[in-house]
This record gives structure tokens, sequence and C-alpha cells, in this order.
């Protein structure tokens, strides 16, 4: 449980932040440091070194008088340890379905669950894809706390919804909120790199959707495949696949998008038969979001050209 904040760690100060948690973080370098060392883990004694060596002001972090004495008693031996990140090329985790995987510059990390999680977002199966410590296919996280975030219109805020998030609206419908909207048969197999699973389930009966099948596999180039496989009884609107974006995209050929973020950059490809491509930058006015993101993020948007009752998406993610 405690190695879980290193390998939550994509690099950069970036961090996997499902639900109601910010992209940007790390941790008190101090408390990690000793709790890897309570429980024997280099893992965290290490990583708490790395964050202490970015900011070497960290051991004074939070409100707690009492943790910020503990870390002065234990700054030597913090400054003894190599300071590094986890070397960690996949880290599964069964019981809440998170998945992280690495290659290279590239990080991946996606989840199953279900949609009544502690500070749920509506997500099941959403990712997100760095490269080089840069964001490019993200979770927004969570805004500013308001008497509405945790009360009954708390699915009327854009971050907390299925289309801000980096799924698909299936026949009309997004994931609604509630326990019973989860996986099916979620599973990791570390051979080929790959996470599966069923987000049929994640929405309502009135989608009608038979199955719905994501699979995300990670080459070793850092390349990111992502097939989506499904069956919709009497499908009445065209699917609509979306994607949440730190940076725009640029459209330099039919199924073709490019991302860059400073010298970094990814290119995103699909089968322009398939799609119709339109693209919506979502303004940001909260401060919590601001610090992370800036003034905007960016919505991609797939709209399928043809009502199927059966079918295959392919996408591809290829670090420049």
């Amino acid at each position: 449980m405690g190695e879980y904040i290193a390998r939550s760690y994509i690099g950069n100060g970036w961090v996997v932040n499902f639900a109601d948690a910010s992209a940007k973080g790390g941790g008190n370098a101090g408390l990690v440091y000793r709790y890897g060392k309570e429980v024997q883990s280099a893992e965290m004694m290490d990583f708490a070194a790395y964050l202490h060596k970015r900011d070497t002001e960290s051991i004074l972090e939070g409100r707690d008088l009492f943790r910020a004495f503990e870390s002065f008693w234990s700054i030597r031996e913090i400054n003894s340890r190599e300071a590094k990140t986890s070397s960690s090329v996949y880290t599964w985790y069964p019981q809440t379905e998170f998945c992280y995987m690495r290659a290279g510059d590239v990080f991946f990390a996606a989840k199953g669950g279900y949609n009544n999680e502690s500070h749920n977002h509506n997500d099941v199966g959403s990712f997100m894809y760095y490269f080089k410590g840069k964001p490019f296919l993200i979770d927004a996280g969570v805004g500013t706390y308001t008497k509405f975030t945790f009360s009954s219109q708390r699915y009327t805020i854009w971050t907390m919804q299925s289309d801000y998030h980096n799924l698909p609206k299936v026949n009309g419908y997004s994931q609604p909120n509630g326990a019973q909207f989860k996986s099916r048969n979620a599973s990791f197999d570390p051979a080929s790199m790959s996470f599966k699973l069923d987000i049929a389930n994640a929405y309502p009966a009135e989608a009608n959707i038979r199955n719905w099948w994501m699979r995300y596999a990670l080459a070793a180039d850092g390349s990111l495949s992502l097939t989506e496989q499904f069956e919709v009884n009497n499908p009445a609107a065209p699917n609509e696949i979306n994607f949440l974006a730190a940076v725009a995209a640029d459209s330099i050929a039919p199924g073709i998008l490019l991302l860059k973020n400073g010298e970094a950059a990814v290119k995103m490809v699909f089968d322009p038969k398939d799609f119709v491509f339109s693209q919506q930058p979502v303004d940001i006015n909260d401060m919590r979001l601001t610090r992370v993101w800036g003034k905007a993020v960016y919505r991609i948007s797939l709209k399928a050209k043809s009502l199927q009752p059966k079918g295959s998406y392919a996408f591809k993610f290829i670090p420049q």
C-alpha cells in the first residue's frame, strides 16, 4: 500500500490522478521516507530522497509540527539515499483495477472499477498517456471544492463526467453515477503488456450495450494501441469517442493528429473512414485547475460516420 505513492509518480512533478486528485504532486519526503523505513521498502526510501532533492524545502511541508520535527531527525538518512523514482515496468492492482505501464519515456495508466468509488468520477475504462514527463492524454482531476462538489449536483461538474474523460459516448449515452455501473472481466497480461476490460455495464441499460471491450497494449517503443470492440442492440445514435488532451491537436492528414507539448510530440492515428474529427477547447477558470493545466484543455471528439450494431475501432498513439 505504501509503495503506491512511488508507483503512481509519473515524473517531472506529475502523478496519476484518477478521481478527486490533482495531476501535480508527489508527497511529503519525510513522511514517505519514514513509512518506507518502517516497512523496509527501498523503493519508498529512494523515492523520498528524490522528492527531497527535487524540493529541499519539502521537509517542512504540511500543517503538522510533529511530522516536521520527525523529518528533521531523518534528514541525514534521506540525504544518504540514492535519489530515484520507481523503475517498475508495470503495476497492476486487481482490487481497484488500476494498471500502470512504462516503456522508455512513456508512462501509461488506466482504470476499471465502478462509478461510486470514494471521490468518484464517472470514468470506468479511462486512461492517461504521458511522454518525456509531459501530459498528452489526461484526466483533468478536480477543481476547487465547493458546496456543489459533494451535493446532488456533483455530476453536473464537467470534470466528473465521462464525456470529459478518455471514453466513448455509446448510442447517445454517457456513464452515470452508481455502484452498479462497473467494469466486467478486467485483466492485465504482463507478457503482452496489455490491459483489457468490458465497460458495457458502466452505461445505463437504455444504451443497449451487449459488450464494449477496451484493450490497451503498450509496445516497447512506447506506442500505445487502443482497440474498442463492441456490440450494441438497435443503435439509434452514432457512437462518439472522446479524448481529453492537455494540448490542442493539429490535424496533419486524414486520420492523423499531432499533439505537441514543448519539445515532445505524440501522433494519434485512427481510420478516417470511421469518424468525423472535431475539437473543442475546454476553458478553465478554476484556480486549482489553472495551476495545473493553464487556461484550457482540449476535448478531441471522433463521431462515428455510421450506425453499427457490431464492430471495432482502432487507435494508436505514437511518441515522436
